[in-house]
């Protein structure tokens, strides 16, 4: 229990009770980044059912000439973040 500022005794309530705030993450193998799990189907796949992103999967749908753009946008984001990460380890060492 705590003391409020009145003398009054207020209750606390436990982490469980509180409201879950942050919204459920799922990775998605296609693109291979977290989403919130409003934004990712489970699709079938050869062994298990996994993860796929609205977005990738509407891309899929398209052209190939769309879905080979598609592809270069998320290597291209994978390469930055793939080159950040690298760039943050090289930082942190140097301090």
């Amino acid at each position: 229990m705590r003391q409020s500022g009145s003398g009054r005794t207020a209750k606390l309530s436990p982490l469980s009770e509180m409201p879950n705030k942050l919204p459920t993450m799922r990775y998605c193998y296609h693109c291979a980044t977290y989403h919130p799990e409003s934004e990712m189907r489970l699709v079938p796949s050869k062994s298990i059912p996994r993860w796929r992103c609205i977005k990738s999967i509407e891309a899929a749908k398209k052209s190939q000439a769309k879905r080979d753009a598609f592809g270069r946008e998320v290597s291209a984001q994978n390469s930055r973040a793939a080159a950040s990460k690298i760039a943050a380890a090289n930082s942190d060492r140097r301090s």
